[in-house]
């Protein structure tokens, strides 16, 4: 208790904090803590408690709890009597209260206390009475044995007042002959018929136990000397091996002529009595046996032993919440004289019986053959050599924590006073056993942080904040400290002394650190050097105790040599420095040669497929051109139309390959709009299915709720095309099966970051085969430009590569999963837009040659014969057109008031402005202006990166002249003929 009093935050009670107590009151607390009998202290009108050893031991569970908590908070249960008692005592007086009946809860519900209090109040300083000292001693055990020897003594006294005599008897002495009644006569195992007619004396002793048989004779013998009264209790032997204790009462009867003639007498049976003094004569055996041990794990089995030798039955202490096993007397603690050795039964083996414990009541069988609730295991239980059993429970907050039970070799009758002994036995057992285990944690506790703190390699300390010369927490004290300190920090014997003792120039900065960790309860790790000793440290402080209190303890390391080792490292370090930056800029120049190369290899593997496919086409062109000129000049003009259908598809094939090429490099102009790609797909199935064929099974799998993606749809449905193309192929000549699957996606950064995409929400598109697959090495390339796997003229190698680069520009990616003869998927992620469907624009085809009605139409383009044909064909359209041929002067005439219906302008343009800038500038002054690019070549900076808004269209050249004139009508005549909208 010393200890728990020195730790205890008193600042937090009213008697503040301990170094500011009187000395008046320290004393007082000193010698209470010295005294071997419980005592505590109520300071002040709140009756702050303050005890010692005893007191804490008769608080069971409530200590430590109670230190230092006011009188009505730490026992509620009795504070008005606690409150009336310490205005008494701060009244100057001093008492007594004996046997006081209190109810008092320790930790393991209500139950009734008895004690002997004595009160004396304890002077302040000034003499006032600030305190109240009680001496309290408690006397429950004796209050209960005193009650049921009292009870005992009643039935006693009523039996006798009632003339209840177990039986009657009368000595003859002169002639020896014993009479008496039935009753007595059966008691003594003697014939009703001959105690009737009367037998000798010594007849009616063979019922007497042999131990107290020779007392009887003595008894008899002094009263008769003395004609006196006769008096003795003795135990008597029933038939069935039972024991019957009586008292023998009977007064010598003397004839006329004064001599001896008889000794009549009476009989009672006191065998409850008896019990209880027995039982009594028992507990108090149990308390001195089991706290005369010092290993908790023997008192089970000393209690088990104390019961088996008092009743002389088999007993069993079973702990269920800590080994779950029965204590029993062993060979190291062998069961007393007559005790029947401990059966390998339990109740735990009859789950009714264990149930009803369960519930805190106890179980009593008398005769384990006729009780209906053994019936079932009569036979073995008899074979074991149990006729009858009764087990009590021990219950702490309604759960069964132990038990007790005894059994018997014959049938046995259980009284009240049984079960009432076996649970006092339970409960002492079980509360000095907590008691003792607890102290024995807190032991262990105590070693193991002892063991620590004396044995750990690296400097510990706990400092403890006090008020110092700047003011509050402005100093500390070391309260312990580890040998590992003076070796770490080179510092002997810093326990009790300051900071400012100990590095009086430093101590401010080591305040300051260790009061920020107190203040705030953060952590801190740090290095620092401790300069009076030139020693760097590894520091960590942490608070710890009460939210409350002072102390921080600090764990260090000494670093010295660490850091010795690392400037010399440093010092090395300096000399390498320069050779290690030649030498990463050797390697960094490699780098980037062997970057540049790959690159050239495939600008160089680019270009020559280009150069191949544009020479066939181009050849095909300028000979068509030739032939119509030949024809022509011969007078031939009926047979040049094949030319003409020939240039014109070798220039149309032309446009093909130089959109593929736009697609791999990223820098086609799209249209992208919100798009639903169920229904996208669902449009295309019908297409789909006629192009791979009877032989391929499609199957299309659209995810519900889908979300919307920002795609260029033409595109989509172009790359879609492809891939299913391409299955188509991979699944030749035996067919197979074909998938289209939609999903929602939701990648994480880790999923994200495997297909190089932002974390983020996707749609995604996957087209499943059944064919040959693709080996690691051929999926590495099939990405490159005219990398394809198909035989010489059935594929351009430019499909994949054009479908990447569309993803790729449009925010998505495309990966590919694929098995050698198992098949292939590939899947596009697109990213979710979140804004709703937009209704696809009508397509208003012109009915007629000329469709326009006079519009205005702006025509921007550096090439003269592309501006002029396109006016030419706008004006033979019906439209008034007017020409420009660079950024600047079509600008011009946009700021001008002339009218301009639409704006069609090429996007590279010379002049410092390109067709999108000058788009975007129009429409400042014209918001709704429509626009159409026609571009050959568009660079993502020119048209916003590739997306157009709202308004404008683009036409990739070469295109016709019929699809130029068609769109230039849809765009003019739209702003006539809206789309219906729901209302």
């Amino acid at each position: 208790m010393a200890r728990l009093i020195c730790e205890h935050d008193w600042s937090k009670t009213p008697l503040g904090p301990r170094a500011a107590w009187p000395p008046g009151l320290a004393a007082i607390v000193g010698m209470m803590i010295a005294a071997p009998n419980p005592m505590v202290l109520l300071w002040g009108t709140s009756g702050v408690l303050l005890y010692n050893d005893g007191y804490a031991r008769f608080a069971g569970k409530r200590h430590p709890e109670l230190l230092g908590m006011g009188a009505r908070e730490g026992w509620p249960e009795i504070a008005d009597f606690n409150d009336a008692n310490i205005r008494r005592g701060l009244a100057g007086q001093s008492w007594s209260l004996e046997h006081q009946e209190l109810v008092l809860d320790r930790g393991s519900g209500p139950e009734s206390a008895w004690l002997d209090l004595h009160y004396a109040p304890v002077p302040d300083e000034n003499g006032a009475p600030a305190g109240v000292m009680v001496f309290v001693s408690e006397i429950t055990e004796q209050v209960r044995l005193a009650a049921h020897k009292a009870e005992a003594d009643e039935r006693l006294e009523l039996a006798l007042s009632a003339g209840r005599g177990v039986g009657a008897w009368d000595w003859d002495i002169a002639d020896d002959v014993v009479r008496a009644d039935e009753r007595f006569a059966r008691l003594y195992g003697v014939d009703p018929v001959v105690a009737r007619e009367g037998a000798p004396l010594e007849v009616f002793f063979s019922a007497i136990h042999p131990q107290d048989l020779p007392g009887v004779q003595a008894a008899i013998a002094r009263a008769v000397e003395a004609c006196s009264v006769f008096s003795a209790e003795y135990r008597l032997v029933q038939p069935d091996g039972a024991t019957v204790w009586v008292v023998a009462e009977g007064r010598c009867v003397l004839d006329a002529a004064g001599r001896l003639r008889r000794l009549p007498g009476v009989s009672f049976d006191i065998s409850e009595r008896k019990q209880v003094e027995v039982r009594q004569a028992a507990l108090l055996r149990l308390h001195d046996e089991i706290t005369a041990l010092e290993d908790p794990a023997q008192m089970p089995a000393a209690a088990a032993r104390v019961v088996a030798d008092t009743l002389n039955l088999a007993a069993s202490y079973v702990s269920l919440d800590d080994t779950s096993r029965a204590f029993r007397p062993g060979s190291d603690a062998p069961a007393a004289t007559g005790a029947i050795p401990a059966r390998a039964w339990s109740p735990r083996d009859h789950a009714e019986v264990f149930a009803t414990l369960a519930q805190g009541r106890a179980v009593t069988v008398a005769d384990v053959v006729q009780d209906a609730l053994t019936q079932d295991q009569a036979d073995a239980l008899t074979a074991a050599d149990i006729h009858a059993f009764a087990a009590v429970p021990l219950l702490e907050r309604d759960q069964l924590v132990a038990m007790l039970f005894v059994t018997s070799g014959r049938p046995q009758a259980w009284s009240q006073i049984d079960l009432d002994f076996l649970q006092d036995v339970a409960a002492r057992t079980r509360n000095i056993l907590e008691r003792l285990r607890a102290e024995a944690e807190r032991y262990e506790s105590q070693q193991r942080y002892q063991t620590l703190f004396d044995t750990m390699d690296e400097g510990f300390c706990v400092i403890e904040f006090i008020d110092g010369p700047d003011g509050p927490l402005s100093d500390y004290v070391h309260v312990e400290a580890n040998a590992a300190y003076a070796e770490h920090a080179g510092i002997a014997a810093v326990v009790g002394r300051t900071v400012r003792e100990v590095v009086p120039t430093e101590a401010d900065g080591w305040v300051s650190l260790y009061r920020n960790v107190l203040e705030t309860g953060r952590s801190i790790r740090f290095e620092k050097e401790l300069e009076a000793t030139g020693r760097w440290l590894e520091l960590a402080a942490f608070k710890v105790g009460p939210a409350a209190g002072r102390q921080v303890a600090v764990l260090f390391k000494d670093l010295t040599s660490k850091k010795r080792a690392e400037k010399a490292l440093a010092d090395l370090n300096a000399s390498l420095e320069a050779r290690v930056e030649a030498r990463t800029e050797e390697l960094r120049t490699a780098h980037a040669a062997l970057r540049q190369s790959q690159k050239m290899e495939a600008v160089g593997q680019l270009t020559g497929g280009i150069a191949h496919d544009f020479n066939n086409l181009l050849a095909g062109i300028s000979g068509s051109l030739e032939l119509i000129a030949k024809r022509i000049s011969q007078g031939r003009g009926a047979e040049i139309g094949r030319y003409v259908e020939a240039a014109q598809g070798a220039a149309q094939r032309a446009a093909t390959l130089t959109q593929r090429l736009l697609a791999f490099s990223r820098r086609q102009t799209l249209a992208p709009r919100p798009t639903d790609a169920n229904r996208l797909i669902g449009g295309l199935e019908d297409l789909v299915r006629r192009t791979v064929g009877p032989d391929i099974d499609v199957e299309v799998v659209g995810a519900g709720g889908l979300w919307l993606t920002e795609i260029d749809q033409s595109q989509l449905e172009n790359a879609l095309l492809n891939l299913c193309i391409n299955a188509r192929d991979a699944m030749a000549p035996g067919g197979g099966r074909l998938t289209i699957e939609t999903a929602n996606k939701w990648l994480d950064d880790r999923h994200a970051g495997e297909r190089d995409l932002p974390p983020g929400q996707y749609i995604s598109i996957c087209v499943t085969d059944t064919g040959s697959g693709m080996a690691p090495e051929v999926i590495e390339r099939i990405f490159e430009p005219f990398f394809t796997t198909k035989p010489i003229g059935q594929g351009t190698g430019l499909g994949l590569s054009m479908i990447h680069g569309f993803v790729r520009q449009s925010g998505g990616q495309i990966r590919v999963y694929s098995e050698p003869a198992l098949g292939t998927t590939m899947c596009l992620y697109l990213p979710r837009y979140h804004g709703g469907a937009v209704e696809s624009e009508p397509v208003v085809l012109s009915s007629s040659p000329a469709s326009g009605h006079g519009e205005t139409v702006l025509v921007i383009d550096d090439e003269a014969s592309v501006r002029a044909l396109v006016a030419e064909v706008l004006r033979e359209q019906g439209y008034a057109t007017v020409e420009a041929g660079d950024g600047p002067s079509g600008l011009r005439i946009l700021d001008s008031e002339q009218r301009i219906d639409l704006l069609v302008t090429d996007v590279g343009l010379p002049g410092g402005l390109n067709g999108r800038q000058v788009a975007d500038a129009a429409r400042m002054r014209r918001p709704d202006l429509k626009v159409l690019f026609i571009t050959g070549y568009a660079e993502n900076a020119a048209v916003g990166n590739g997306l157009l808004e709202l308004g404008m269209e683009v036409m990739t050249k070469p295109f016709l002249m019929t699809d130029l004139a068609a769109k230039v009508t849809t765009m003019i005549d739209a702003e006539h003929q809206l789309p219906e909208t729901g209302g």
